[in-house]
This record gives structure tokens, C-alpha cells and sequence, in this order.
């Protein structure tokens, strides 16, 4: 029905010319942002009716008058009809939103009649369900129930589960015991659906409050603005967004606004007008403004600070610490199945420390011991640098664990993330240097720390040992490994043996010819390409190419050093490689995702580069490098074991 539309929802119309004959609901706001009050109905009798505010929790009386406009399942009905429809569904529950507005009516106040503002229910909409959701700040969470007060009032649930009651952290499904860790990690909140019998079908914890078409749920938070202009101030709280309106009971006037200066790391007192010139300048350059709202003792809006970074309202070092195993990573943005908040990750981690006693900047130790700008380490690796971890946590073939520190800004300052498992196809075990590079599905490789003798699971277990997956006849096999609390692999399963027929060896090192055959430092021996070059799989860790012509061109150029690792069939000829470039020398020609070189042979090679190369080029920095100004110098790439450039100098 019409009814059910409401500002803010998405339709689509379908019409023949000027004549409109659907209308179709694809995207419905909620129901708190729809209505100005909600809750479930509790009483309705003699034009009175009596509601359990959602999101309080408090019982409050409204009458319901003459021009009240009454909606049951969207069709229009009359009081009466609406106390009939109440008593015939006594067995549902009636959920209810409330559209009010305020009158200028005489109240008796002290023996005499005083105009005053008067809150009118306009229209009441109700829907029957067969359960209802109810919010607030957990008390305890136990095996029996759990226990929460509505915020902003001192109602108090208790709420037993049901059989198959179900436990989320956020749209995560978790176990109990996962649950409980978020409840002893600080305050919590906690949004129950409660089915006919009065159990709890499920249970979703949140660091955030749920109560977001509150006052109380933005007081002293700093939120996202979704909208400001003079009438009202729109802001996202949580999941929901909720407008506050300026008006005759909350004037604009009575508002004092406030803005963060970046630049000189204060707050300045404003006009209106500045204040929406302020939001207006950084939603055009597609910038999040924050906001933090006070309210003054009968709830009204007293002041509004306006600022572009949530640490303008840092106190301090104020920090938060969280842990858990990772849930998702993707675009630089982390997840922790034991919160719902996503975090931010820096572009550089281990920088070097300067040591500034004034240093601000969270310090640490790196993974060799050093002291240096905000840590990251990933134990159960040779490396700890970010492009190893973005592997690792972006892949769904590991399991990582975290331990963060994150700024007011929910950014990541610094981090020990663990390998809990993995599985992947193996590529080189190593039992004297005690690690097992494996291959992932997404075709990324990664090099893990093992004990001294892993167990190992197989069918044959009497007979298979450790010593057969060293072989290169068991390059290509699929294992799922796990991890003791060091991330280091204890545990290999072989998941079936190698295949005599189609079994690859695997030849490695520093190429030094390619032409006329692949070739290794220090060994005369030649490795004949496969007969068709465009069967033969190329993978360039070190930049966008996977020509083998341009691979061959990078082999035999003196100015680059290539670690290639190739597979070979059983009469030894080449049918894929892998491809890391060590070093290389030129003349800078470009810089930007890609650093570009010429070397002196006149060949131009591109290579992948990231935020964590360190450039050394006189006074240059990686601005001046992208801008051009460095590009005709004579420079040198230096790449790490993963074939990442680490050095530009």
C-alpha cells in the first residue's frame, strides 16, 4: 500500500507516457528513520495506547485523537477497527511507528492555563510479527541467558534462549565461547529476537550500540554526517541513520557550532553558515565529516563539533586494542571475526626509528628485533613485511590471526598477526632450513616457518616420513598444514602422493641465459624451452609482464639479476617458470604503479612497486618521482625474496 512508503525509500516507477501503473519498493529505510517513534504495543483502550519504546525500553501513554490517521498492515482503519484487529491477533506481537507532530496548546501548570508545545500523534502505522527485536547494553551473557538495559533507561531484560539460539558478532555467525570473548573485551551491545514463547532466537553482539534513533546513542560518539543544512543534521549511528530536526522546541539559534582546523590542530567557534560551508567543502571532495552532538539536560541539541578526522577528538594516545582471527581483507580494510568494526590499514609499517623522545608515533619491534615506527610482524614467516601479510590475510587458504592497536580513527598502528593453518600445493620443503613454501589457489606463493619435525598425517603413516615430501616428485602436492602458537607449521597433512607418470622436477636459481635454452649460475647445464613457447605458463613476481619473450629479454640483459624457478617434464625441458628479479640497473623513465627503466642495451622493463620501497635517490621522494623530476637518472632496484621492490636508489 501507499502507506508504506516513506521519505528516504528507494522506488521504481513504471508508467506508459503521463500514466503511472506500478510502483515498486527497492530499498526500504528503517523503520526507526521512518517513523518518529517505535515500539511494540502493549495496551490500546479508551483512545489510549500504551507502547514499549524500541529503543529505550520504557513503557510510554499516547492518545490517540480524532484526526489521528490509523494504518493496520497499510490499509486505513478507525479506532475501533484497530482495537478489534489487536484483540483478534492477541497471539503476534503489534509493532508500531509513530508519526508525530507538535501543537501550541494551554496546559494547566500551577492553578493556570500556559501555552506550551504539545507532542499530537498524527498517524500510527502497526504491523503484526511473529517476533520482535529488542536492543540495549549487555550486562552478562551466560550458558542460560542474557542480560541487557535499554540505553538511556534503567529497563532491564532477562532473557532466556531458545533451543537453536543463534550467535552473531556483527553479520558474522560465531559459536558461545566466541561471543563471550567479545563481552569480556569492554562494553558490549546486544540486539535479541525474541519468538512467541519470550526466547531469544537470536542473538547479535555489537561494540556499537544498537540503539541508533536515540539521543543517547550519539551522545560523546563521534559519527558520520550524512547530511546538514538549516533544518536539520542527518548523521549515520551505527547502521542506521537518524535525523535530528531544528525547529521550534530545538532553534538553530540555540546551537553553538564548531570546527576542527587541521592545520593548526584546534577548534573554532563558528556561525551556521561556516559550519555548512565546512561540511559542504569536504562532502565535494568526497570526504567523511564526523560529528560529535551535545545535548543539554531536557535532550535538546546545545552544540555541534564538525571536523574531518574522528582524531581531532583524541585525547591523548587514545587507542584501542583488539585481537582475533582474521575474518576478511580487502582494499586495505580489516575484519576481526571478534568485532564488527573495520579497521584501516597504513600504507608503510616498520619505518625506521629516528628515536625523538617527542616521538608521537607508535613504536615497536620488527621482526629482527628492531625498534621502528609502527610494527608489524607475522610470526610463522621468514618476512614481516605488509605485502607478506596482505597475502596471507586476503587469501582464504590461510587462517591469520591478529593482535592490533588502532588509532581513533579505527587505523592500525600496529600489529602481530599469526599463521594459524593453510593449505595449498607444495613447492620446496626444506627439513634443514626448516621451512615449506606452498602455492595458494589465487596462484601467490608463501614461505612458512616449521618446527624441527612437524607430525605428519598420511594413510601409510608407518612408512611415508618427512623425508618423501622433500622430494621434487612432491612439487605440486595439495597439504593442509597447521600451526603451534608461534605460527610455525607442526602439523602437515598430505592430501594424496605424487603421480609418477606426469611428476615435475623443479630446477631453481640465478638465470644467465635464455635464448637458446634456460640456464643456471654455476651449472652447464642447458634446459630446452618446451617445443610450443605459448603452452609454457609464465609468473612475473616483479612486474605486469608474463611474455616469456620479455622474460627471456630480462635473463639475458647484464643489467638485471633473475631468480627463475622453472618445472620441468619428464625429457627436462621447460614448461613454466616463475620469475623474481633480484636487481637491476637503468635509467629511470617513469614512475608510478609500475617503476620503468632503460638499461643500457636499450630495453625497457617495468616492475611492480608499492608504498614500502625506500627511495634513496639524493633528496627525492616518491612525489618527486611520480611528478617526473627524477626521471633521465641513473638508478638501481633492488627486489626481496618475493620479488617485491624493497629499494630504489
Amino acid at each position: 500500500s501507499l502507506s508504506r512508503l516513506g521519505k528516504g525509500d528507494e522506488v521504481k516507477v513504471e508508467h506508459n507516457g503521463d500514466m503511472l501503473y506500478a510502483i515498486r519498493l527497492v530499498g526500504e529505510v528503517s523503520t526507526q528513520s521512518k517513523y518518529d517513534i517505535t515500539g511494540y504495543i502493549s495496551n490500546y483502550k479508551e483512545d489510549v495506547l500504551k507502547i514499549e519504546n524500541e529503543n529505550t525500553g520504557e513503557r510510554d501513554s499516547y492518545e490517540v485523537n480524532n484526526g489521528c490517521i490509523i494504518f493496520v498492515e497499510g490499509k486505513k482503519v478507525n479506532k475501533k477497527e484497530l482495537e478489534t484487529l489487536l484483540k483478534d491477533n492477541y497471539d503476534k506481537y503489534a509493532y508500531v511507528g509513530l508519526m508525530t507532530t507538535t501543537e501550541r496548546e494551554k496546559v494547566e501548570k500551577g492553578g493556570e492555563k500556559v501555552w506550551e508545545d504539545v507532542l499530537v500523534l498524527a498517524e500510527v502505522h502497526v504491523y503484526f510479527t511473529e517476533e520482535f527485536v529488542i536492543a540495549g547494553k549487555l550486562t552478562d551473557l551466560d550458558s542460560d541467558g542474557v542480560q541487557f538495559e535499554a540505553v538511556g533507561s534503567s529497563a532491564k531484560k532477562d532473557v532466556k534462549y531458545a533451543d537453536k539460539c543463534e550467535f552473531y558478532i556483527g553479520d558474522n555467525k560465531v559459536d558461545f565461547d566466541e561471543a563471550l570473548d567479545l563481552t569480556e573485551s569492554g562494553t558490549a551491545y546486544v540486539k535479541v529476537t525474541v519468538n512467541k514463547k519470550g526466547d531469544a532466537e537470536k542473538v547479535v553482539l555489537s561494540e556499537d550500540s544498537f540503539e541508533d534513533a536515540t539521543t543517547q546513542s550519539v551522545k560523546e560518539k563521534a559519527v558520520k554526517v550524512k547530511d546538514l543544512s538549516d533544518t536539520k543534521i542527518t548523521v549515520e549511528a551505527g547502521t542506521e541513520k537518524i535525523t535530528y530536526r531544528f525547529g521550534s522546541t530545538n532553534p538553530v539559534n540555540n546551537i553553538d557550532f564548531t570546527v576542527w582546523d587541521n592545520a593548526d590542530d584546534e577548534w573554532n567557534d563558528v556561525k551556521l553558515d561556516r559550519a555548512l560551508t565546512f561540511f559542504e567543502d569536504l562532502e565535494d571532495d568526497d570526504k567523511t565529516v564526523y560529528a560529535k552532538i551535545y545535548f543539554n539536560k531536557g535532550d535538546k541539541i546545545s552544540q555541534i563539533e564538525l571536523s574531518e578526522t574522528r582524531s581531532a577528538w583524541r585525547d591523548g594516545e587514545n587507542y584501542t586494542e583488539k585481537e582475533g582471527t582474521i575474518s576478511s581483507y580487502k582494499d586495505g580494510v580489516l575484519k576481526l571475526k571478534s568485532t564488527t568494526t573495520a579497521y584501516k590499514m597504513l600504507s608503510k609499517y616498520n619505518a625506521k626509528y629516528n628515536g625523538n623522545d617527542d616521538d608521537t608515533d607508535v613504536v615497536g619491534q620488527d621482526a629482527d628485533g628492531n625498534k621502528v615506527k609502527n610494527p608489524l610482524v607475522v610470526n610463522g614467516t621468514k618476512t614481516s613485511s605488509l605485502t607478506v601479510f596482505e597475502r596471507l590475510a586476503s587469501s582464504n587458504d590461510v587462517e591469520l590471526y591478529a593482535e592490533i592497536v588502532a588509532d581513533a580513527d579505527n587505523k592500525v598502528v600496529k600489529m602481530e598477526a599469526t599463521v594459524k593453518s593453510a593449505e595449498g600445493k607444495i613447492v620446496e620443503y626444506d627439513m634443514d632450513k626448516k621451512t615449506m613454501e606452498i602455492e595458494l589457489r589465487d596462484g601467490s606463493k608463501v614461505t612458512l616457518l616449521t618446527t624441527s619435525s612437524p607430525d605428519l598425517t598420511d594413510e601409510d603413516e608407518d612408512t611415508f616420513t618427512l623425508e618423501h615430501i622433500t622430494s621434487p616428485k612432491y612439487v605440486g602436492t595439495k597439504v593442509e598444514l597447521k600451526c603451534n602458537s608461534d605460527g610455525r607449521v607442526d602439523e602437515i597433512t598430505v592430501d594424496g602422493g605424487y603421480k609418477d607418470s606426469t611428476s615435475q622436477v623443479k630446477v631453481k636459481g640465478i638465470a644467465v641465459a635464455a635464448n637458446d635454452g634456460l640456464k643456471f649460475e654455476d651449472s652447464s647445464k642447458v634446459y630446452r624451452w618446451l617445443g610450443r613457447t605459448d603452452e609454457i605458463t609464465v609468473r612475473n613476481f616483479s612486474g605486469p609482464s608474463t611474455s616469456l619473450k620479455v622474460m627471456k629479454e630480462l635473463i639475458e640483459d647484464p643489467d638485471v639479476e633473475v631468480y627463475v624457478e622453472a618445472n620441468l617434464n619428464d625429457d627436462d625441458r621447460v614448461i613454466s617458470i616463475r620469475v623474481y628479479v633480484r636487481e637491476a640497473e637503468g635509467t629511470l623513465v617513469e614512475y608510478d604503479d609500475s617503476i620503468v627503466i632503460r638499461t643500457d642495451a636499450g630495453k625497457k622493463f617495468a616492475f611492480d612497486t608499492d608504498s614500502n620501497a625506500e627511495i634513496k635517490i639524493n633528496d627525492y621522494d616518491e612525489e618527486d618521482l611520480e611528478d617526473g623530476r627524477a626521471n633521465g637518472m641513473k638508478v638501481r632496484v633492488e627486489f626481496d625474496d618475493q620479488g617485491d621492490v624493497i629499494e630504489i636508489s
